[in-house]
């Protein structure tokens, strides 16, 4: 139980769970329930709303939910002057409050994103006169390069009692738009280390239909452009030149426009009939797909720190990544996963070939017709792949690495959410 003679949290993030969307932002609700069972945390998640556009009903907490998630309605533009975005949501959080008792002396604000929430935060925290603490999570990158949204958030993280980044490439960025590092701390995202372990391999496979001998690659993120779904076709499709696979993508569809985009795309490459979209599923399902996969695939254009792919490392599962957010960093510390540019589709298929045949997770048939041998490739495609699978090491799987120095050990929510514990009582 929280101790109720502590600072009590007021958090404030637009994509947190709720009952019309469960899995949404569960690494903000993470890390928020870690927290709350130290000190009292209630969270404002503010849904978009325009006259006539967006007046449905308000979706409320999810039933499952271990702290208290209020679901307000925000006025906004949709579609024009994003720089005012900060000022709706300003009201937003304001009426909010206004609905408790403040108790300045006793409250920190916290804002989840520099943009609109961290500029909507300090404006409020500066109006009750409370401390007020900002997270930056990866789409500050795309904020910071407008000039109307970086000087709100340049100011909001200059007067923030504490700056949190889940990331080292995210605090550089931000210094790059002119920040201070050094009020910046890294603390990265955590993992739900009771869902997502090494598992069955085969027994994931039965429960999920899927043939033990196909080579199974798993994406699991939001059907949006930012992830880079369409950055995989071109090399899936010289994958399917030389073996069978199957692609699962796990995810909501944020952009209906970017979807369709997509599946098209996937029709002309000429493999629709290897592809799945599951749309979004609930934790315990993500980490049974992760178990079967023999590869985890994610072309993102930007990242703070990417739960998928924690997860996936997690489950034991070998990750073919973008060199965004954190990811270079977990190459350059852990075996079990490697980055390339999904720019350049020749670089990013040679990777996920030379994972599929020199590092096969314990249970794959590697003699499985379906499955080519280094022999059998043409010399041009994969000059990095060796036939001793004991000189590639870096996609090995968490439960086979050969360097325990380099084994990967995910961090829990409760370690991140005592670390920032720990920012919460310096600001106080």
């Amino acid at each position: 139980m929280p101790d109720q003679a502590l600072p009590r949290l007021l958090s404030v993030c637009m994509t947190l769970p709720t009952s019309a969307k469960p899995q949404q932002g569960l690494f903000v609700y993470r890390r928020l329930e870690a927290i709350s069972r130290t000190l009292p945390v209630r969270a404002l998640c503010p849904v978009p709303w325009f006259p006539g556009l967006k007046g449905g009903s308000i979706p409320s907490a999810p039933a499952d939910a271990r702290m208290p998630i209020d679901c307000r309605r925000m006025f906004y533009l949709p579609g024009i002057a994003k720089s005012l975005d900060g000022r709706w949501m300003q009201r937003c959080i304001r009426r909010w409050v206004q609905e408790m008792d403040p108790k300045p002396e006793r409250t920190v604000l916290d804002a989840h994103f520099g943009y609109p929430e961290g500029v909507a935060v300090h404006r409020v925290a500066r109006r009750l006169g409370v401390p007020f603490l900002i997270t930056l999570r990866g789409v500050e990158e795309e904020w910071l390069q407008k000039p109307r949204v970086r000087d709100q958030m340049l100011s909001a993280l200059e007067d923030a009692s504490a700056v949190i980044a889940v990331s080292e490439s995210l605090r550089q960025a931000a210094a790059r738009a002119g920040a201070d590092p050094e009020r910046i701390r890294v603390i990265a995202n955590g993992c739900d280390t009771s869902m997502f372990g090494p598992g069955d391999r085969k027994q994931a496979r039965l429960q999920l239909g899927i043939e033990d001998c196909v080579p199974l690659l798993v994406t699991v993120a939001t059907l949006k452009h930012v992830k880079g779904h369409d950055r995989l076709v071109e090399p899936l499709r010289r994958l399917s030149e030389h073996l069978d696979f199957r692609w699962i993508c796990i995810g909501d569809t944020d952009d209906s426009g970017f979807t369709k985009g997509l599946r098209d795309q996937i029709a002309a490459a000429g493999i629709s009939d290897r592809v799945l979209f599951t749309g979004p599923l609930p934790p315990h399902q993500v980490s049974n797909y992760l178990r079967a996969a023999d590869l985890f695939l994610l072309a993102s254009r930007r990242e703070g720190s990417c739960n998928a792919i924690l997860e996936a490392m997690s489950c034991g599962t070998p990750v073919v990544a973008t060199p965004v957010g954190d990811n270079r960093e977990l190459e350059s510390r852990f075996d079990g996963i490697r980055v390339a540019d999904a720019d350049v589709p020749e670089s990013f298929f040679k990777e996920l070939m030379a994972c599929l045949i020199n590092d096969p997770k314990p249970a794959f048939d590697a003699a499985d017709p379906r499955m080519p041998s280094v022999a059998a490739l043409p010399q041009d495609i994969c000059p990095s792949v060796t036939t001793n699978a004991t000189e590639f090491q870096r996609c090995s799987s968490v439960s086979n690495s050969s360097s325990k120095n380099r084994t990967f050990q995910p961090r829990s929510w409760q370690d991140v959410g005592a670390a920032c514990i720990g920012v919460i009582r310096e600001v106080m």
